[in-house]
């Protein structure tokens, strides 16, 4: 059995989400392990291992298969805590681009 890193289910739902968008093929393991081998990332800013994203997602299809989809490894709670982490990061970035006025004004 396989635990995910938060990384791995971070890539299979932006290929859920990239499959919803894009309608184009099915979100299955083979997909999201190529997408990762050509080099995607789903967030640059964590800075994730995509190493071991590559790694997990192999384990995955020896055990599961290459067609399993992507959809049946993640879960509702892997969804809340994708909309809580871009919610927060949201906020920060309107934090940080407020204007202060200054005492002076």
């Amino acid at each position: 059995m396989v635990i995910l890193t938060w990384a791995t289910k971070r890539l299979l739902m932006a290929e859920i989400c990239n499959e919803d968008v894009d309608g184009v093929t099915p979100a299955t393991l083979v997909s999201a392990l190529d997408s990762v081998q050509q080099g995607y990332d789903p967030d640059p800013e964590e800075e994730f291992d995509m190493k071991k994203v590559e790694t997990q997602l192999t384990s995955l299809i020896d055990e599961f298969g290459p067609n399993s989809f992507a959809n049946d490894f993640v879960c509702k709670a892997d969804w809340d805590k994708r909309f809580e982490v871009a919610a927060r990061k949201k906020m920060q970035l309107a934090k940080n681009s407020l204007v202060v006025p200054s005492a002076e004004s």
